[in-house]
């Protein structure tokens, strides 16, 4: 609030002799920037510019062959080990949305086809009989044939207690779900499909769940952090998405696809609800944000040369 007081009072900092203050703020100035000229060459001290963030995750992906294991969600304090009655759900998104799996899902889904299933049946049976058709495909495989480790893991399945956690950093976002808290860390975003539309999802976090699977050789944990996510309606006569081309505003009133509430932990964007004055109770205007830390910088073809336009009359 007060930026011109703020700067005179490191200045006055920088006076060690009263007889002649000038001199002191402008050897103090060149010393300072001085020193942080030199401190940002030097990779093996710790300076305040290449000082390990505050929300920092735990893992290397290069360390797994499986993307969903090399999350680097850091999950904060105790856990609640428990019994999850849409555990098979869990599986199913976690297999679904994995990388090294997708030729799975088309194998499958062609073997679907020749096996004279209709197509308006095959998303159907397609969620009730992928997790067990992949698990017996990867092991029941020729012994010759190599298989990676992490997916075999997968394929194996993670620990029937799942464990749920308050708090949890990923992308160097602190979240926390929403339960008698004052603060917005629960709100997210996350893109998704809608009747053949790729939109994107508006809703808050509802529970932060780990999977455990089997561990490396090495002692290094497989898991897979989820969000349960409570989803905003955006489709409807009198709730639908209000756009105007500067604020979204979603009503918070209704839900929608409460059997298909998972995600992967980084697959989701923070965003915060602030109230909307103009359409009154139940909406909220979704605002967006951009991490201080982190920096979207177009890159530019230095050999390139601009266009020069001259003013026309």
């Amino acid at each position: 609030m007060y930026p011109v007081e703020r700067r005179l009072l490191t200045l006055k900092r920088y006076v060690r002799n009263k007889a002649r203050p000038e001199d002191s703020i402008a050897e103090a100035y060149v010393a300072e920037e001085s020193l942080t000229f030199c401190s940002k060459y030097m990779t093996d001290v710790e300076t305040r510019y290449n000082r390990s963030p505050r929300n920092k995750g735990f893992s290397d992906e290069s360390v797994f062959g499986v993307d969903v294991f090399g999350h680097g969600v850091n999950l904060i304090g105790g856990c609640q080990l428990t019994y999850c009655e849409k555990f098979d759900q869990l599986i199913f998104y976690v297999r679904n949305n994995c990388a090294p799996v997708e030729e799975y899902v088309g194998l499958f889904k062609s073997q679907l086809q020749e096996d004279g299933v209709a197509e308006a049946h095959i998303d159907t049976r397609f969620r009730q009989g992928f997790v067990t058709w992949f698990r017996n495909h990867i092991f029941c495989r020729s012994p010759t044939e190599m298989i990676d480790d992490d997916l075999r893991a997968l394929a194996c399945g993670p620990d029937l207690r799942v464990r749920l956690y308050c708090t949890c950093v990923v992308n160097g976002v602190r979240r926390m779900r929403k339960k008698n808290k004052r603060s917005q860390n629960s709100g997210l975003s996350c893109m998704g499909t809608h009747n053949n539309k790729d939109i994107d999802f508006y809703g808050t976090l509802k529970e932060i769940i780990e999977l455990q699977y089997n561990n490396k050789e090495d002692g290094t944990p497989r898991s897979v952090v989820l969000f349960r996510c409570d989803w905003y309606k955006l489709d409807g006569k009198r709730i639908a998405l209000k756009d105007d081309g500067f604020f979204k505003s979603v009503n918070t009133g209704s839900l929608w696809y409460n059997n298909d509430s998972f995600i992967l932990a980084t697959q989701a964007r923070q965003v915060f609800y602030l109230p909307d004055t103009k359409f009154g109770k139940g909406w909220q205007v979704v605002q967006t944000f951009g991490h201080r830390h982190l920096f979207n910088v177009s890159e530019i073809d230095l050999g390139a040369r601009a266009e020069i336009v001259p003013p026309t009359a």
